[in-house]
C-alpha cells in the first residue's frame, strides 16, 4: 500500500503562522491587561493611603497650632494646673467631717433561661 502525503501549500503554513501569532499575541495582552488591572488596584490603594496621610497631617497641624495658642496655656493651666487668674475667686469644696462614702453599684447581668427550640430558631432565622 502506498502512502500518500499531502503537500503543505504556503496559504496553509501562513495561515498556521497568523493563527500562532494571532494566538500569541492575545496571551500577551492578556498578560498586559491583568498587570494593568493589578497597577490600578495598587494605585486605587496608594490613593487612599495618601488621603488618610494628608488629612491626619491637617488634623496634626491644627493640634500644633491649638497647642502654641494663648487659649490652650489658660485652660491647661486652669483645669490642670489648678491655677487661678487675677480677679477670681477660689471655692474649696468641703466634705463633712463625719460623712462615709456611697458604695457604688454594680449592676450584674442575669442569665436568661432559653428553650432549646428558641436557640435553634435564633440559629437559623435570626429571630
Amino acid at each position: 500500500m502506498e502512502k500518500r502525503r499531502f503537500p503543505i501549500e504556503k496559504r496553509q503554513l501562513l495561515l498556521g503562522g497568523l493563527i500562532l501569532l494571532f494566538i500569541v499575541l492575545i496571551a500577551d495582552l492578556n498578560s498586559r491587561l491583568m498587570e494593568l488591572d493589578r497597577l490600578n488596584q495598587e494605585r486605587n490603594r496608594m490613593a487612599t493611603r495618601y488621603y488618610w496621610v494628608t488629612s491626619t497631617e491637617a488634623v496634626l497641624k491644627t493640634q500644633i497650632a491649638y497647642a502654641q495658642s494663648d487659649a490652650a496655656v489658660e485652660e491647661w493651666a486652669r483645669e490642670e494646673g489648678h491655677m487661678m487668674k487675677e480677679g477670681d475667686v477660689v471655692i474649696v469644696p468641703m466634705v463633712p467631717k463625719d460623712a462615709t462614702e456611697q458604695p457604688e453599684i454594680i449592676p450584674t447581668a442575669t442569665p436568661q433561661v432559653v428553650e432549646e427550640i428558641d436557640a435553634w430558631r435564633a440559629i437559623f432565622f435570626g429571630d
